[in-house]
Order: C-alpha cells, then sequence, then structure tokens
C-alpha cells in the first residue's frame, strides 16, 4: 500500500513499514552512485555525511501524522533526486496535490 494512503488512513506501522522499504531501494540507488556494495545495504556507512542526514531525515520515530508526512516528503525527495535523470511516469510537481487530498 501506498504508505501516503497509509498515513491517510491512521495505519502508522504499515505506512512506517512502506517507507522503510523505499529507503531501503533509495540506499541501494545510493550505493550504486558510490559504487558501495549493495547486498542489504551493508556499507551504508561509507556514504558521505550529506547522504546519510538526508537518510536520516526520512526516519519516524512516532505516530504523529505529520512527523510521518514529513519523513514521507523527505524520502519522495531523496527518491526523486536519486532518479534525476530517469523518465518517471509521475512528475514530483504533482505529488503535493496528491498529498494534500490525502491529508
Amino acid at each position: 500500500m501506498d504508505p501516503a494512503v497509509a498515513i491517510h488512513r491512521g495505519q502508522v506501522f504499515r505506512a512506517a513499514g512502506g517507507m522503510d522499504s523505499v529507503r531501503r531501494q533509495c540506499i541501494d540507488l545510493l550505493g550504486d552512485r558510490y559504487w558501495l556494495e549493495n547486498s542489504l545495504n551493508r556499507e551504508i556507512d561509507r556514504l558521505p555525511e550529506t547522504e546519510k542526514a538526508a537518510i536520516r531525515s526520512t526516519f519516524v520515530t512516532g505516530e504523529d501524522p505529520s512527523e510521518l508526512w514529513r519523513g514521507l516528503g523527505n524520502l519522495t525527495a531523496l527518491v526523486y533526486k536519486e532518479l534525476g535523470s530517469c523518465d518517471v511516469p509521475l512528475p514530483q510537481e504533482r505529488l503535493p496535490a496528491y498529498y494534500a487530498v490525502l491529508r
């Protein structure tokens, strides 16, 4: 399930789980960019501090919907940054309107 829909429905653990899955994939993409071993994100600690800070900004430690939305927004920005030159079917500019409907 889309983490945004899970947040909207009050399904905190489902939202967090969905975000964790996306975060792992994003870390894999970061690992590719920095030529790190991606298997189970083993070399994540070798990423530059700026990249690790960006990843940390996506973690959610509470059940407050505003914190979940903040983490999801940061995660979304990180994913789109990594996909930069790829042709993405849903442009990042359309997401705020989608998220606004669910809030």
